[in-house]
């Protein structure tokens, strides 16, 4: 059904190309929807190159960034630390790509 025809549109034959799959959208989960949309109409599929690639639209973008607050998902982001409010919040890391490293 719908799941069959999204794993079509994205070229999905096989169970490793399924959990690239899942993990870039996972990934874009956690962006700004503006740096997602960009990773999209970059067809992007593997996470560590849209990782690198969201990095380099964050600092050609910078200013637009800076000192502004995000909501990555249901979660509140601040660059410069912990924001207020009862949500659990977080620090956005220094690069995009750093959220991919383990």
């Amino acid at each position: 059904a719908l799941f069959d025809r999204w794993c079509a549109s994205q070229g999905v034959k096989d169970f490793e190309l399924l959990q690239a799959l899942i993990i870039m959208e996972d990934f874009k989960n956690c962006l700004p929807e503006r740096v997602a949309t960009y990773l999209n109409e970059h067809k992007m599929t593997e996470v560590s190159k849209a990782a690198v690639l969201a990095d380099e639209y964050v600092l050609t973008h910078k200013t637009e960034f800076a000192g502004r607050s995000y909501s990555f998902g249901a979660r509140p982001f601040n660059r410069g630390g912990v924001t207020g409010g009862s949500a659990k919040a977080v620090s956005v890391p220094a690069s995009v790509s750093s959220l991919i490293q383990g």
